[in-house]
């Protein structure tokens, strides 16, 4: 968690080549207390995000909201719904950037997702084959015994 802070300071401070503005840096600040909550503190925190986007859908909510439901162990639907969310921020505001950066995050925390599913079954399939393997190598030495 604390790398992935510090990757996200050092990609806006790099991809904005600017000391981030006030607002980001309350954005910033803010990942450090979200990723700081264990999981129950977690999910108030995003509850409480979701009625604060609810109530006032500013850029800094929606980016907040969007944020906390990427969070490690969430869904594809979960995911999905955090890039719609960042969609709205438009792009001269202030939070653009980090917009960007999150959403690079999730589309890459999506991948992932759907490359492990993919492993997973291609485990199957490969435990499936092996299983078939030794049944016709048991079948070809039952053949054989018997020709003897």
């Amino acid at each position: 968690m604390k790398a992935r802070r510090l990757l996200l300071v050092c990609l806006c401070v790099a991809g904005c080549k600017t000391v981030p503005t006030p607002p980001t840096q309350g954005l910033i600040e803010f990942t450090r207390h979200y990723d700081s909550l264990k999981d129950a503190d977690a999910r108030a925190e995003r509850k409480a995000e979701s009625q604060r986007y609810a109530s006032n859908p500013d850029d800094e909510t929606r980016w907040r909201l969007a944020y906390a439901m990427s969070r490690p162990e969430a869904s594809l639907q979960q995911l999905a719904k955090s890039r719609v969310i960042l969609a709205e921020i438009p792009a001269q505001s202030d939070v653009a950037p980090l917009r960007d950066l999150l959403d690079r995050e999730i589309q890459l925390l999506i991948e992932l997702q759907k490359s492990k599913a993919q492993a997973l079954e291609l485990q199957a399939q490969l435990d499936a084959l092996k299983d078939i393997e030794a049944e016709m190598a048991e079948h070809r030495q039952n053949l054989d015994d018997g020709n003897r």
